[in-house]
């Protein structure tokens, strides 16, 4: 096992964030460092990397064989961390390299919740405003532009036909039904991307 001076100089570095340059002196000297625990709160190497979103740093710990699913004093996974701190594209590369979602921490939330367990509806990991804050090219534009937009009709759409039924189901016979003359933003958004060229 790493002396402890050498986890804390080698988990500083991981924590400024220093390239992987400077990183990989610290495993050639020493392999045993890359999952090595600090013996206050039993953080390895990936939690580091993962709760302070240094993604080029976690992708080369995992190809250098760290434990993906490795679990702190706290039983928080490298995956509790980047869910908790919304690292969209690193939640990614973790759960596509095999961490398990479905781990626990001491507090019982699985690691897909992030640290508290609140990480789901909107605030979930792949969630639109998660996508929003981690937008890299136009791909990712066009996808948290559209997630948004569906997300917008679940919220406005669903209670305005439910009260729209149930309005109907209570109205008097003499009442006249009117259909709404606007459309929701994901119908103006399909008929804007589906209509006929030539028209």
């Amino acid at each position: 096992m790493p002396a402890e001076e050498a986890i804390q100089k080698f988990h500083s570095a991981l924590r400024w964030g220093k390239p992987s340059a400077e990183i990989e002196p610290f495993l050639n000297e020493d392999p045993a460092l890359i999952d090595a625990e600090d013996p206050k709160n039993g953080n390895h190497a990936l939690h580091i990397t993962a709760q302070n979103g240094h993604e080029e740093l976690t992708k080369f710990l995992v190809g250098k064989g760290a434990n993906i699913n490795a679990q702190n004093k706290k039983g928080q996974t490298a995956l509790h961390m980047s869910v908790e701190y919304d690292f969209y594209y690193q939640n990614l590369f973790l759960l596509e390299n095999g961490a398990d979602k479905t781990l626990k921490n001491g507090d019982g939330h699985a690691a897909i919740l992030g640290i508290d367990g609140g990480k789901s509806g909107v605030e979930a990991f792949d969630g639109p405003m998660i996508k929003l804050k981690a937008i890299r090219d136009q791909k990712g534009m066009e996808e948290a532009y559209f997630d948004m937009i569906l997300t917008m009709h679940n919220f406005i759409q669903v209670p305005f036909n439910y009260g729209i039924r149930f309005g109907m189901q209570n109205r008097k016979p003499h009442q006249k039904t009117v259909s709404p003359p606007w459309k929701t933003p994901l119908q103006n958004w399909w008929t804007r991307h589906n209509s006929p060229k030539w028209a």
